[in-house]
C-alpha cells in the first residue's frame, strides 16, 4: 500500500497524490493507496477525491488519523511526501524508522531530500 499520514493542509500538497492515483492504476491497476489524515482541506481533498472516481474504490482508502502514527505506517509499503517544504518531516523520519521507503517528489523548494541543498539557505546548484 502507498499512503502519506498528514495533516490536510494546502502545504502538504495532498491533492497532487490524489491527482496521480488514475494514472498510476492505469499502468499498475492493483496499487492500493491511503491518505490518513485530517485538516482545514479535509473537505476539500475528499471532493477531488470523489471527483478522480477514487471513493468507493477497493483499492482507495482516505480515513482521519488518530495516534499513534506506527500503527498506519506499518500497513504501508511505501511512504510518499508530497509537501512543497518541510523543514524536517517527522512523518518521514517514523517511517524511515520502521523501515518504509519514503518517496516523494522534487518539489517547490526542497532539493535532495531531507537533508539536501535548500536553494533558501542560499545553496548554490
Amino acid at each position: 500500500m502507498v499512503g502519506l499520514i498528514t495533516v490536510l493542509r494546502a502545504q502538504k500538497r495532498v491533492d497532487v497524490l490524489l491527482d496521480a492515483i488514475p494514472q498510476i492504476w492505469d499502468s499498475l491497476p492493483d496499487t492500493r493507496f491511503a491518505v490518513i489524515g485530517s485538516g482545514p482541506l479535509e473537505d476539500r481533498l475528499r471532493a477531488r477525491a470523489q471527483a478522480l472516481g477514487l471513493v468507493g474504490d477497493p483499492r482507495f482508502l482516505f480515513t482521519g488519523f488518530s495516534p499513534p502514527s506506527e500503527r498506519y505506517l506499518k500497513a504501508l509499503d511505501l511512504f510518499v511526501l508530497t509537501s512543497d517544504w518541510e523543514a524536517m518531516s517527522i512523518g518521514l523520519l517514523e517511517a524511515i524508522g520502521l523501515r518504509r521507503p519514503p518517496g516523494g517528489h522534487r518539489c517547490g523548494r526542497r532539493r535532495g531530500g531531507a537533508g539536501g541543498p535548500d536553494r533558501r539557505a542560499g545553496a548554490t546548484r
